[in-house]
């Protein structure tokens, strides 16, 4: 997916559309599954975040409110235990989604940058030599660094 052949086998120019949703689409053609796959486990993350606080609803109202407190000896039901591992499950979970969906994102988001100053750099080795004798190098290499940056 990050071969060095991403430039050479995408052509920027497929990507323009007056539309910005359709023009982003096309850019993002060979890292559509890796995005996607970030969303899903974006999402996975939320729900895994939304039960944990759903099991502490339980804990505090069906364990803490009903009087079943810890015995030190002898711990009838073990529901402390299980809601113990269940946050640890839960956190676990949440946590190692959220972080291959930040990490799947960022690969994306790097990889479609890296095309665009490809392109970009392409571009410029292709205009006239009368523009590049007109034109201040540093000024140029500042307003296509921060061009491509602010995206």
């Amino acid at each position: 997916m990050n071969s060095n052949n991403d430039f050479q086998d995408f052509d920027v120019s497929y990507a323009l559309s007056k539309n910005r949703l359709s023009g982003l689409w096309r850019l993002i053609r060979g890292f559509r599954l890796a995005y996607f796959t970030a969303v899903v486990c974006l999402g996975i993350g939320a729900v895994s975040k939304t039960l944990t606080f759903l099991l502490l609803r339980y804990f505090i109202d069906e364990v803490l409110g009903k009087g079943h407190y810890p015995k030190i000896v002898n711990n009838q039901n073990g529901a402390f235990i299980l809601i113990g591992l269940g946050f640890l499950g839960l956190a676990a979970m949440e946590g190692s989604f959220t972080f291959n969906s930040g990490r799947l994102s960022a690969k994306t988001a790097e990889s479609i940058t890296r095309r665009l100053r490809n392109y970009l750099f392409d571009h410029i080795q292709r205009l006239t030599f009368a523009y590049h004798a007109q034109m201040q190098t540093g000024e140029l290499i500042q307003r296509s660094t921060s061009d491509v940056d602010r995206g």
